[in-house]
């Protein structure tokens, strides 16, 4: 630790401006620092909210996507295939009726066309990862 010995009101003076200079230079550098973590946790808070969208936006899935189709000539229906798919992600369909609400989980897909469908669960299938 530095002491300062004073003799005189010249040396006083001297010493109260070097200690104000100083207090100065901490103040702006205080000053500095805490702009600078301010600006470094905007960031922080912004990369947080991109990434926490990345991990909860559904990663879409291959599928292959099936239709019922009538039997021409008859009264039966029968399942085929309407092409390969992405699962993008459920969705809830809400239906109002004369004696309540009716609800359906439906599945949100993507055809190769661009073309994009709700189709009920029982009509998609899901590759497997081999």
């Amino acid at each position: 630790m530095n002491t300062t010995h004073l003799i005189g009101a010249e040396q006083v003076e001297r010493a109260g401006y070097n200690i104000q200079s100083a207090a100065d230079v901490i103040s702006r550098a205080a000053a500095h620092f805490e702009e600078t973590v301010l600006r470094l946790g905007h960031i922080l808070d912004e990369h947080a909210g991109r990434i926490e969208a990345a991990m909860s936006a559904p990663v879409p899935r291959k599928c292959m996507v099936s239709q019922r189709k009538n039997v021409p000539g008859t009264n039966r229906w029968e399942t085929v295939e309407r092409g390969p798919a992405m699962f993008i992600r459920w969705a809830e369909q809400f239906d109002e009726f004369e004696n309540g609400v009716g609800n359906a989980t439906l599945a949100l897909v993507e055809f190769s066309d661009g073309a994009v469908e709700t189709v009920l669960p029982d009509m998609i299938k899901f590759e497997v990862a081999s």
